[in-house]
């Protein structure tokens, strides 16, 4: 009776010495660390960077996108490729790729995070309504990470969340 044993090892030794394809054809590109914008006082102007330092095929060209669209004006044929924002603000934040296309192999992309503290903007409108009128009120919430936010109302000096499944409250 022959032992399994020592062909074991060497399916398990062979196995862990073969070159890992993907990795080493993927391409390298170094990128921008995160950047967290701050209020007080206002972020300064500053530059989103990425560098395809090495592609094993032929680089076709790059551009940026912020959260899933396209940057319009930032295609180009470059290997280093710069995205500035000269004033940013909270409605700046978000998540930036740069992407970079080939010839004859898939497009690869590096994401920069640019997180920002929700700013909430509420439209102060006075509105009188009667029981049974519809009401609108309007508030816009800007950040990233997307801030999470409840309406709540006021009933017997108590926070109450609302729910408006029934379309009243």
């Amino acid at each position: 009776m022959m032992s399994c044993a020592p062909v074991l090892a060497v399916l398990l030794l062979g196995g862990s010495l073969l070159p890992r394809g993907s990795a080493q054809n993927e391409p390298q590109i170094n990128a921008t660390a995160d950047v967290i914008l701050s209020k007080d006082p206002p972020s300064s102007p500053f530059t989103l960077q990425c560098n395809l330092s090495s592609a094993h095929n032929t680089h076709h060209e790059s551009f940026w996108m912020k959260n899933g669209e396209e940057i319009a004006g930032t295609r180009g044929e470059q290997k280093n490729t710069e995205y500035r924002l000269n004033k940013p603000r909270t409605d700046d934040s978000g998540e930036y790729m740069c992407v970079y296309t080939f010839e004859t192999a898939p497009s690869a992309n590096a994401t920069i995070e640019v997180k920002a503290s929700p700013d909430i903007v509420g439209h102060k409108r006075s509105e009188n309504k009667n029981e049974g009128q519809n009401a609108l009120i309007y508030c816009k919430s800007a950040g990233y990470p997307h801030p999470a936010w409840t309406w709540r109302k006021v009933k017997e000096n108590v926070l109450m969340d609302i729910d408006n499944s029934s379309g009243r409250f």
